[in-house]
């Protein structure tokens, strides 16, 4: 078990193949009807996944502008958190079978957490990348204090998982809040309106992140989850953590079984 590699699944995710503006148009149609989805996107130009990030982002802006006004927030939250960045829970079958060989949460937990220090290290020695960065001493003690980095980490019945700065050197080095900010963010549809005069994209947008740290641990535990984003970047935080609300039936059976 000691070899195994849980976080080289990570390798397996389809990034590359994935289409966010047309998933985010399917969940609306079923969640929301043509009507509704007609009313939110007239007149407005629509995002498109091969833009520029500039663009994007005042794209972006105005449609999730359109959202809010129109939409229900938890309708909302619900459609941007199936959109998952694209993905669905078979591109994660992968993180199932792996947790399948510990059958708990929380050696499942240490185990990745163990994987990702390591490679963190090995990077930090050799110079190569880790997670599409460099990594240097400051980059790996940064890892080394958030216990609950990437896909995170129980804390009673919560997984709470922080999302590691899209440029953490430069996240380290900056004292700027709102450059800070947008060293931190992922999101090519929202990283450019962190440092716009009109200022950051709505927040609504952060439960796409939400549901692609959520369909790692539903398709790990094999169950639908509630979830929320705890904090975010374009709400103001300095990092983006996401909190995965565990059901007493999986406590019971994958933390303290009888």
């Amino acid at each position: 078990m000691d070899n195994m590699n849980i976080m080289s699944g990570v390798e397996q995710i389809p990034y590359d193949k994935v289409n966010v503006m047309q998933t985010l148009q399917e969940e609306a149609l079923k969640a929301l009807g043509r009507e509704k989805w007609d009313e939110i996107t007239a007149n407005v130009e629509f995002p498109a996944d091969n833009m520029g990030e500039e663009q994007l982002s005042h794209l972006t802006r105005e449609l999730l502008k359109r959202f809010d006004d129109i939409v229900d927030s938890n309708i909302s939250k619900g459609i941007f958190c199936n959109i998952k960045h694209g993905l669905k829970h078979s591109d994660f079958s992968w993180a199932r079978e792996r947790f399948l060989e510990y059958g708990n949460i929380d050696l499942f937990c240490a185990a990745m957490r163990r994987e990702t220090l390591d490679g963190f290290a090995h990077a930090e020695k050799s110079g190569v990348y880790y997670h599409g960065q460099p990594v240097d001493g400051t980059v790996l003690q940064f890892v080394k204090s958030q216990p609950y980095l990437l896909y995170g980490a129980r804390d009673k019945n919560i997984i709470k998982a922080v999302a590691i700065p899209y440029e953490t050197q430069r996240y380290l080095k900056e004292t700027d809040i709102n450059k800070k900010r947008y060293y931190a963010c992922h999101c090519p549809f929202a990283r450019e309106s962190i440092l716009q005069k009109e200022g950051p994209v709505s927040k609504t947008l952060c439960n796409c992140s939400l549901g692609h740290t959520k369909v790692f641990w539903e398709a790990a535990l094999n169950t639908r989850l509630n979830g929320e984003v705890k904090s975010s970047v374009l709400s103001g935080g300095q990092l983006c953590c996401f909190y995965i609300y565990l059901p007493e039936k999986i406590i019971e059976e994958y933390v303290c079984p009888k």
